[in-house]
C-alpha cells in the first residue's frame, strides 16, 4: 500500500484487512481516526509502517505517528495519546537498536531494556518507584546488620587512629569520648542477639544511623553527614563481601537515579 502523499478527512480501517507488508505511508494525512480504532490496533498499524524501514532505507518514519498524535489530540482522548507516545519511543529505540553499528548494540540494548521497562520510556515514572524502593529496603536492612556486626566504621583519620576509639587508653582518660552501642536487643529475647564491642567517638561527631546512610550513599549527589563520616571495612571474614554489597548498591543507586533523572526531563521536555 503505496499512500504517501494522500489524504482523507475521516480514517477508517479493519486491522485484519491491512498488508502485512509495503506500508510506504510516510506522508498520509488524516483529520480524524474512526471512533471504532483503538488506540492498540492503531499502534499495530504504526508498527508495521515502522517494520519496512528499518532495512534498506534506515529512516524512522516519524510523521505517520506524530499524524496519529494529533488525530487523538484533537479526538481528546489523553489515555490513547499517552499510549502512542510511548509506543512512538519504543519503536524509535528499536529502531535505533536496528541501525546502529554492531559494536553499540549491547549498550543500546541494555538502555532500552532498563529505560523501558522500568519508566515505559519515561511516560510512566511509578514503574521504576517499587524497584526503588525495594533496593533501598535491602539496601537499609544491610547497612543496619553491617553497623551492628563491625563492618562500617568511622573515616575521620582523627577517631579510628586516635587511641581511644583503638581501646589502647581507658575511656576514663578520653573526655569527650562516649560508647555508642552496637548490640541488637529483641523484646523477647534477653541475650542479644548481636553483641558486638560498642563504638568509642568523640562528642560532635555524627553518630552512624542506618536509614540515612542509606539515602545518603544510594541516592547521589545527597549530603545527610553519613557517607562521608561512615565506610566499610573489609577487615573481618565477611569483609570482602561486605564491600562488594556495598559497592553493587552504589551502582544501583547511580543507576537508578540516572534513569529516573531522564525520565524525569523527557517528560519535562514533552509536557
Amino acid at each position: 500500500m503505496h499512500l504517501p502523499h494522500a489524504s482523507v478527512h475521516l480514517f477508517d480501517y479493519n486491522l485484519n484487512s491491512m498488508p502485512q507488508k509495503a506500508l510506504w505511508l510516510d506522508g498520509f494525512l488524516y483529520d480524524a481516526l474512526d471512533g471504532n480504532v483503538s488506540a492498540f490496533e492503531h499502534i499495530e498499524w504504526l508498527n508495521r509502517v515502522s517494520d519496512q524501514l528499518y532495512s534498506p532505507i534506515r529512516q524512522f518514519p516519524h510523521q505517520p505517528w506524530e499524524q496519529a498524535k494529533n488525530a487523538f489530540r484533537k479526538d481528546g482522548n489523553i489515555d490513547a495519546l499517552r499510549q502512542i507516545n510511548m509506543a512512538y519511543d519504543e519503536a524509535l529505540a528499536r529502531f535505533v537498536y536496528q541501525t546502529t553499528q554492531t559494536i553499540w548494540k549491547p549498550f543500546i540494548g541494555i538502555r532500552n531494556f532498563l529505560y523501558g521497562r522500568l519508566t515505559g520510556y519515561g511516560h510512566d515514572l511509578f514503574r521504576v518507584w517499587p524497584w526503588i524502593l525495594g533496593c533501598m529496603l535491602l539496601f537499609w536492612a544491610w547497612a543496619f546488620f553491617a553497623y551492628h556486626t563491625e563492618h562500617i566504621v568511622p573515616t575521620a583519620s582523627r577517631v579510628y587512629m586516635n587511641d581511644c576509639y583503638l581501646g589502647t587508653k581507658p575511656l576514663t582518660d578520653c573526655p569527650g569520648w562516649e560508647n555508642h552501642s552496637r548490640e541488637l536487643r529483641l523484646p523477647e529475647r534477653p541475650a542479644a542477639v548481636i553483641d558486638s564491642k560498642p563504638v568509642v567517638l568523640p562528642d560532635g561527631y555524627p553518630a552512624f544511623h542506618s536509614f540515612l546512610y542509606t539515602l545518603d550513599t544510594f541516592v547521589p549527589f545527597a549530603d545527610l553527614h553519613q557517607e562521608a563520616y561512615w565506610t566499610v571495612t573489609d577487615d573481618g571474614p565477611w569483609g570482602e563481601w561486605m564491600r562488594a554489597i556495598f559497592s553493587a548498591f552504589m551502582a544501583l543507586g547511580g543507576i537508578f537515579s540516572a534513569i529516573f533523572a531522564a525520565a524525569m526531563l523527557s517528560l519535562i521536555r514533552k509536557g
